[in-house]
C-alpha cells in the first residue's frame, strides 16, 4: 500500500472517531439540557454540591482535567 492510501485510511479512521465523539458530546449536552429543564438549576447545584462533598479527591482530579482541556482548546484558538 502506498503512502497516500495509508494516509487516507488513517484520515478515515480519525474522521469516524471525530464523528463518534461529536455525536456522544451532542447527546450528553441534550441530556444535560433536558435534566435542567426537568429539575431546575438549583436542584442541579445541590446535587453537584453533594457529589463533590462525598468525593472530594475525584472531584479535584476532574476539575483539573476539565481546566487543562479548556486551556488546551483556548490556546489553539
Amino acid at each position: 500500500m502506498d503512502k497516500l492510501a495509508r494516509m487516507n485510511d488513517k484520515a478515515s479512521g480519525i474522521s469516524k472517531l471525530a464523528k463518534s465523539a461529536a455525536c456522544g458530546i451532542s447527546m450528553a449536552a441534550e441530556n444535560a439540557v433536558e435534566y435542567v429543564r426537568r429539575h431546575g438549576i438549583r436542584r442541579m447545584g445541590r446535587e453537584l454540591n453533594r457529589c463533590v462533598s462525598r468525593n472530594p479527591v475525584q472531584s479535584m482530579f476532574e476539575v483539573t482535567a476539565i481546566g487543562f482541556m479548556a486551556g488546551v482548546i483556548a490556546r489553539r484558538r
